[in-house]
C-alpha cells in the first residue's frame, strides 16, 4: 500500500509540475536565446527557478507558507505605519482645536473678569452653582454660595422676585422642554 500511495504521489505524476516544468522548459529556452550579455544577467532568475522546480511537494508547501508569512507581516507593518501617521495627524489636529478652545475660554474669563460682577452658572446635571465673579460686591460674606441669598443683599420684594425668577428657570431647565430646545440646538441637556 504504501508503495501504491507514493507512485501515485510521484513527482511526475501531478499534472501542475508537468505545467510548471514545462514553463521552466520555456522560459530557459527564452532565456538561452537572448544575447550573453542578458544571459549573464538574467542567470541569477534561472538558479531561482531551477531550485523552485527542484523542490518536492512539502518544501514548497514550507516555502509558500514562510513567504506568505513575510508578506502578511510586511503589509500588516505598512498598515500600521500609514494608521499611525494618520492617527497622529488627527491627534494634531484635535490638540490644535483643543489649544483654541482654551485661548477662547482665557479671553471669555478675562471679558468676564474686566468689570466688577457675579455671574451664577448651574453646569448640566449640575445641584451646585459655579459661581464667578467676586462676590463681595454684593455679600459681606466670603462664602460665594451666599450671593444667592438674595435677601441679604437686595429689597425684600426684589429678593423674591429674583428667587421665583431662578426657581422658575431651574424648573424649565429640568423639563422635557428645555432638553428638546437643547437638543434642537445641537447642546446637551443637563
Amino acid at each position: 500500500m504504501p508503495d501504491a500511495i507514493r507512485r501515485r504521489c510521484a513527482h511526475t505524476t501531478h499534472p501542475w509540475r508537468r505545467r510548471f516544468a514545462v514553463a521552466h522548459a520555456a522560459g530557459a529556452a527564452l532565456l538561452t536565446s537572448e544575447t550573453a550579455r542578458a544571459d549573464e544577467a538574467l542567470r541569477p532568475v534561472s538558479h531561482v527557478l531551477e531550485a523552485v522546480a527542484s523542490l518536492d511537494r512539502y518544501d514548497l508547501a514550507a516555502l509558500t507558507l514562510t513567504l506568505g508569512v513575510i508578506l502578511f507581516g510586511v503589509v500588516t507593518a505598512i498598515a500600521l505605519l500609514r494608521t499611525r501617521r494618520r492617527l497622529s495627524q488627527i491627534a494634531a489636529a484635535k490638540q490644535s482645536e483643543i489649544n483654541d478652545l482654551r485661548e477662547e475660554r482665557d479671553r471669555a474669563t478675562a471679558l468676564l473678569l474686566a468689570e466688577p460682577q457675579v455671574v451664577v452658572v448651574w453646569p448640566g446635571g449640575a445641584e451646585e452653582p459655579e459661581i464667578v465673579g467676586d462676590p463681595a460686591l454684593v455679600t459681606r460674606s466670603a462664602v460665594p454660595r451666599r450671593v444667592l441669598a438674595f435677601g441679604t443683599w437686595l429689597e425684600p420684594d426684589k429678593a423674591q422676585a429674583m428667587d421665583e425668577a431662578v426657581e422658575a428657570l431651574l424648573q424649565f431647565l429640568r423639563s422635557p422642554a428645555a432638553a428638546a430646545v437643547l437638543k434642537a440646538k445641537g447642546l446637551d441637556p443637563p
